[in-house]
């Protein structure tokens, strides 16, 4: 009895082996066998395949949890689409970190795969180009009724440059503006091409004379597909320069102000121009003068217009400047400023709010028209920055 109970495990162990050596020889190898495997076997061996192991588990587990990679469709938290993008390569993430939603990482490991929304909504890459701009250092604030600008107050001020037939030693007839918005591109007004395309923008300059500023030719002209001279609507366009200005202290890209609704009120505006500063004699000026302007309702200043059948609509802006005690004008832009900048001063940035359009005489006591740049920045970026 006592015998027997002893030599029990014997033959239990005895059982056990002798199945294990009629299984088959050939069977899958799951994980847990692969590391059984591996006892026996030198460690660095060992180590080798138990992290193969362990990288693959991580990939099964990753894989399972709907892990996206790049060029892969998403979605982000708020619904909308996206594609997965290295984070680097998704404009619309810069000034989004904290709402990014994790694809997975690149191939190096190094750049982390993002969900970028898609389409890319309108002025993210106008956004990002102003927030690269550094901000305007000039702190000096001494047309109708305007002040003579000084050197570098104004770097984005561009004015065109048109066929002479006068031999004056000018070269180009000057007449209209327009205001640098990248380094290879002007933003002004459509009306300005209907006696002809520009030959040249002159820029860096607050004097129309010879030797003065930075001359650049005009590659192409860009007029709005919809403008239409008899309502003056959509009356804005680009033009792109036959190559890349330096940035110096007197050449400088403008911000677009990107807010669809008026500037808060009693907020200062301003608007500069080589125009017409006498009305009497027609007399256009060969310095660079600048005008504060204040602006008016769109509904009052329709009111105040008048223009038998038309009312202005969301896409234009009005504005007016102090009337001088003196000359009786009112502070406003004239002929030979179309196309020239309405802009204010904000967080330290010149931002562009109107070009300037059309108005019902000179420093007569109402308002300007100008193009509100804030609903076209979705044609703009198209153009400018595809």
């Amino acid at each position: 009895m006592f015998t027997s109970l002893r030599l029990q495990p014997q033959v239990l162990r005895s059982s056990s082996y002798q199945q294990t050596k009629i299984l088959p020889k050939k069977r899958k190898k799951t994980a847990t066998t692969t590391m059984m495997m591996t006892f026996g076997k030198p460690a660095r061996f060992q180590l080798l395949t138990l992290s193969a192991v362990v990288i693959n588990a991580l990939l099964m587990i990753a894989s399972a949890r709907g892990q996206l990679y790049e060029g892969d469709p998403c979605s982000l938290s708020d619904g909308a689409s996206g594609i997965c993008t290295k984070a680097t390569d998704c404009r619309w993430f810069v000034p989004r970190k904290t709402e990014r939603k994790h694809c997975s990482w690149s191939e190096d490991r190094l750049t982390e795969v993002i969900c970028c929304k898609t389409p890319e909504p309108i002025g993210v890459r106008s956004s990002l180009a102003c927030e690269r701009q550094p901000e305007h250092i000039y702190t000096v604030f001494h047309i109708i009724d305007g002040e003579e600008a000084d050197p570098g107050e104004f770097p984005f001020m561009a004015t065109l440059g048109f066929h002479s037939d006068a031999d004056d030693g000018a070269g180009y007839d000057y007449r209209c503006g327009a205001s640098l918005i990248t380094r290879s591109f002007l933003l002004t007004a459509a009306h300005c091409f209907k006696q002809g395309k520009p030959l040249v923008a002159l820029l860096g300059t607050v004097k129309l004379e010879p030797g003065e500023g930075v001359l650049v030719m005009i590659k192409k002209v860009h007029r709005h597909p919809n403008y239409n001279s008899k309502t003056k609507l959509n009356d804005i366009a680009l033009i792109e320069l036959d190559r890349e200005v330096d940035i110096t202290d007197e050449v400088n890209t403008i911000c677009l102000y990107a807010d669809t609704k008026d500037v808060p009120e009693g907020t200062q505006l301003k608007t500069e121009g080589f125009g017409i500063m006498d009305t009497d004699r027609l007399l256009r000026s060969k310095v660079l003068l600048k005008v504060n302007l204040t602006t008016v309702a769109l509904d009052k200043c329709t009111a105040e217009l008048n223009i038998p059948g038309r009312k202005l609509v969301e896409t234009q802006y009005c504005a007016i400047g102090k009337q001088n005690l003196m000359t009786k004008f009112f502070g406003d832009a004239c002929e030979g400023d179309s196309g020239g900048p309405l802009q204010i001063l904000q967080d330290g940035k010149h931002k562009l709010v109107g070009v300037t359009s059309f108005g019902a005489g000179c420093g007569a006591g109402k308002p300007g028209v100008y193009t509100r740049v804030a609903s076209y920045i979705g044609w703009i970026e198209s153009i400018v920055w595809p």
